[in-house]
């Protein structure tokens, strides 16, 4: 899932998966919205999951901090605290512009997995999908 509230940068990291990975990307323009989809895929749909269903949860997430409704922070924050009882972790990057010290420890404190800056390299976002994303492992 990408999770991001300007457009251009929501679309640009779609396709950038799409290409590389040949993954479709769900996309959530705030963190309020980011929650439910979560909340709908990791936790409903595991309610009512088969045995048939090969990949029923959500993977990785990159998330940015800086959104209207809610925030990147309080999107991580409650993400985790569904997934608590779960065997299953999503992990969450941050996507960010911000670059300071206390920006980078607050994801950290939270549980974000790793931070990369903005504009994101193509690189970066490889490497991470190779190291979080259970799906490539299992193919």
């Amino acid at each position: 899932m990408v999770v991001d509230d300007n457009p251009f940068n929501l679309e640009t990291l779609k396709l950038m998966i799409k290409q590389q990975f040949n993954i479709d990307v769900v996309k959530a323009a705030n963190g309020e919205q980011a929650v439910k989809v979560f909340r709908e895929k990791n936790i409903d749909h595991k309610k009512t999951c088969i045995s048939s269903c090969k990949f029923p949860f959500y993977d990785l997430i990159f998330m940015d901090l800086n959104m209207p409704v809610l925030d990147g922070y309080q999107a991580t924050e409650q993400i985790i605290a569904l997934q608590k009882d779960q065997e299953h972790k999503c992990s969450i990057v941050a996507l960010t512009a911000y670059q300071n010290k206390e920006a980078l420890d607050r994801c950290t404190d939270i549980g974000m997995q790793e931070v990369l800056n903005k504009p994101a390299k193509s690189d970066a976002i490889s490497q991470v999908i190779q190291k979080y994303c259970n799906l490539l492992k299992a193919v």
